[in-house]
């Protein structure tokens, strides 16, 4: 199945990002550490993700969570956070996590279309 990418982080200073966000995905797509990332409270992200997820179990970093159809890998990291969503998906799942983000001031970067959004 084909799956889409979401990704989130926030820069320490937004208005003037060290790396473009095509860059700053491929570089932690290669498992890199880009410049000017700030950090996230992970606990607190991954409580949030469950909440809206009903799911509770995470291991280690990431959870695989499946409902109805409905598949996601979601992966936190210190810096940011991975989603891939297969299956049934639809915009409603991928705008209960982006909401979450948003929550946290990291804002959408769509791996599929190169555009990063604004929280």
């Amino acid at each position: 199945a084909v799956s889409y990418d979401l990704y989130f982080w926030r820069f320490e200073d937004e208005s003037a990002p060290p790396t473009s966000a095509r860059e700053t995905c491929d570089i932690l797509c290669d498992g890199g550490a880009p410049e000017g990332l700030a950090a996230l409270a992970v606990e607190d992200v991954k409580s949030a993700i469950a909440e809206v997820m009903g799911q509770a179990g995470w291991s280690q970093d990431g959870v695989f969570w499946e409902r109805s159809g409905v598949i996601a890998e979601i992966y936190v990291e210190d810096r940011h956070v991975q989603v891939s969503l297969r299956g049934k998906w639809t915009g409603d799942d991928a705008n209960r996590l982006i909401d979450v983000m948003n929550g946290f001031g990291c804002p959408l970067y769509d791996a599929q279309t190169g555009e990063r959004f604004q929280v």
